[in-house]
């Protein structure tokens, strides 16, 4: 994995941590909130110690919000960047209307984003009207079944293809809402 890949990655992983965080801070602001009225309803007053618990749970989890808060507007540009470079065009050429032929010209915002077995699957699906079975790659590529399984997999996660069960086997097709 390339330093930058990991930048990605690790930028996903921080939003994701920063959100969860926020999240339960906002749940024990609420739960707490709730107890602390339910208790001054049913006694009709509230011990000092547990107000200055009240107080700290409260504060304690307002900073913690905010510091979210925070980071999560701090990576919303890294984010960004990452949509913009994650999705390829793939630009098929034109007979005539809407048909398509049988080769494409490749375009990609990011030329790092595909490796050269998933560029070789995707050109190898294109040719095939979108669609093959895993086997017939494995057979047509010359890699292992697990280099393929591993690469239609990375393709999946992207959002490039979608593998459907058919048989002993399954149907990959390209996913043409992602190629404009």
């Amino acid at each position: 994995m390339t330093a930058e890949s990991n930048g990605k990655k690790g930028g996903l992983h921080n939003a994701l941590f920063y959100g969860i965080s926020l999240m339960l801070s906002f749940i024990i602001i609420v739960v707490t909130t709730s107890v602390f009225l339910v208790v001054i309803y049913l006694e009709g007053s509230v011990h000092e110690s547990f107000f200055f618990l009240y107080l700290g749970i409260m504060a304690t989890n307002l900073t913690v919000s905010i510091v979210s808060i925070r980071r999560l507007i701090g990576l919303i540009p890294a984010l960004s960047l990452l949509n913009k470079t994650a999705k390829a065009q793939y630009l098929p050429e034109k007979t005539s209307g809407n048909v398509i032929s049988g080769t494409a010209t490749k375009v990609y915002n990011d030329e790092r984003y595909f490796t050269e077995p998933e560029i070789e699957i995707i050109d190898l699906l294109r040719k095939n009207n979108n669609r093959l079975l895993q086997s017939s790659l494995v057979s047509s590529v010359g890699a292992s079944k697990a280099t393929i399984s591993r690469t239609i997999s990375s393709l999946e996660n992207k959002g490039v293809i979608v593998k459907m069960r058919k048989g002993v086997t399954n149907e990959i097709i390209l996913s043409e809402t992602n190629f404009r």
